[in-house]
């Protein structure tokens, strides 16, 4: 079970790392972000019985913080992207929102 967990982790993650890289990775960043959100909200929901709608909670909180200081950081540094196109590279959005889900989850499932 350890195993198609870990590898369904890779599946939600690897495409937004690979999206830097190539046009049509790009163009399926921001699904995939989004799908990795959406199943750290909703796993707790769903695995974690009467404790789901708590976890739920704090993974929007952590999510939500994580947000406000990775803009916030973006602000203050303001590192300009390999492309060129803004100055919003770092630190990076994807990586912190997708340490956030799973250093929740982490949290809530110790031992697995």
């Amino acid at each position: 079970m350890r195993f198609v967990r870990l590898s369904l982790s890779l599946a939600l993650v690897a495409p937004a790392a690979v999206a830097q890289a190539d046009p049509f990775g790009s163009a399926i960043s921001g699904p995939f972000t989004f799908g990795y959100l959406a199943a750290g909200l909703g796993l707790p929901l769903l695995r974690d019985g009467a404790l789901g709608r708590e976890r739920s909670l704090r993974v929007a909180d952590s999510l939500l913080t994580t947000f406000g200081a990775t803009e916030g950081l973006k602000a203050l540094v303001r590192e300009r992207r390999p492309d060129g196109s803004d100055h919003a590279s770092f630190p990076s959005g994807h990586a912190s929102l997708a340490f956030a889900v799973a250093t929740m989850e982490a949290r809530f499932h110790p031992h697995e």
